[in-house]
């Protein structure tokens, strides 16, 4: 759930302690190869265009294969939909007709603060409100720790919501560019996110990372495919940032790099097959404070969690031994009650599932860390 791991994996199909970009601003391995460089040697003409500051070449090297990735200036931070697409579009142009092109077209709205232009806003203020009540900066330590006032909580929501619509107002207008360059009918398109936001659900709100819940977890992915082949249908099958890479490299007839930890989605866009059920792992970095637990979390290490319906099991490193969650969806989707202790052996059974020559032990985690 953190910015820098979500997108490494989703360019290079590994989870983070196999890329190396296990927290935000860490660099990917010298050793990984990118679905640029992939593409780029296939004859693509690579562009990434980037808006937040965890996604900086520099500190990351996530701009390895690109032609050109544009993220700013070097002590800016992030920037607006407005302004990258603005970038995208100029980059396009001047793409080379002759090549097929591929655009990493990234935004950080939304994005807390959620301060997305009025006429966006105010879109979805609450019904009979005509305008604001609280200041853009909410007052996060008193909302967090002695509750938020009347209508707070749905007012910021509210702004959330405009953020959403402004983000896809520009990516309306990426499409149109695409269409008038005459690439868009023919262009393979996937769009998703890095994770969710945590509204009103917990105590702690208003923010992401450190926590593994499924608002935070459960992302979109919608995939175009050129003539808009397979349209209008939902797969039921899951899906995973690391299955990015191949799917798309699947769909293009390329193989994949070796030790791509993810799967390709395409037996299940084509309908031959559904993938089988499997333990989907999730990260997040450990935050003490940021979680309401018997035991306070530790900074070292990694919070796991692991999909394996119908229950998911949290396990946050913490002093004296890790502290478990286990809670039933199918029962339980706003993920509140605790069955950790009433179910042990299925605590076990999951924990298991956690392959630990793929994910890596907490010293090896700790080892990564040190790779910033």
């Amino acid at each position: 759930t953190n910015t820098t791991p979500s997108h490494a994996s989703m360019l290079t199909g590994l989870y983070p302690d196999s890329h190396g970009a296990v927290r935000n601003l860490y660099r990917i391995r010298k050793s990984v190869t990118t679905l640029a460089e992939v593409l780029k040697g296939r004859g693509y003409h690579c562009l990434g265009v980037v808006s937040g500051g965890t996604l900086k070449h520099r500190k990351t090297d996530l701009g390895r294969g690109f032609d050109v990735y544009d993220d700013g200036k070097p002590r800016e931070g992030d920037q607006v939909a407005e302004a990258t697409f603005r970038l995208a579009a100029k980059l396009l142009d001047r793409a080379p007709k002759e090549k097929p092109v591929f655009l990493f077209f990234h935004l950080f709205d939304p994005h807390y603060h959620y301060r997305s232009p009025a006429k966006y806003a105010h879109l979805f203020l609450p019904k009979g409100q005509k305008g604001y009540k609280y200041p853009v900066m909410a007052d996060l330590g008193r909302i967090r720790w002695k509750g938020p006032r009347p209508g707070e909580p749905e007012e910021y929501t509210s702004r959330y919501d405009g953020e959403i619509a402004y983000a896809d107002d520009y990516v309306g207008r990426l499409f149109k560019k695409l269409a008038k360059l005459g690439r868009y009918d023919n262009s393979l398109i996937l769009f998703t996110s890095d994770q969710g936001e945590t509204l009103s659900e917990r105590r702690w709100m208003l923010d992401h990372g450190a926590r593994l819940y499924d608002e935070q977890i459960r992302i979109p992915l919608l995939m175009r495919f050129p003539k808009g082949k397979w349209g209008n249908r939902r797969l039921a099958a899951d899906a995973h940032h690391v299955d990015y890479l191949p799917t798309i490299l699947d769909f293009l007839g390329v193989p994949s790099p070796e030790k791509v930890e993810g799967l390709s989605l395409m037996k299940a866009v084509r309908g031959e097959a559904q993938p089988a059920p499997r333990a989907m792992i999730s990260l997040a970095r450990p935050e003490p404070g940021r979680v309401d637990l018997p035991r306070p979390v530790v900074k070292k290490g990694l919070i796991k969690s692991v999909r394996l319906p119908p229950h998911k099991l949290i396990i946050y490193p913490a002093k004296d031994g890790p502290v478990f969650e286990l809670f039933d969806l199918a029962a339980d989707p706003r993920e509140k009650k605790n069955l950790a202790k009433e179910k042990p052996e299925r605590v076990r059974e999951l924990q298991t599932k956690i392959d630990l020559s793929l994910l890596g032990s907490t010293e090896t985690l700790v080892l990564s860390d040190e790779e910033k």
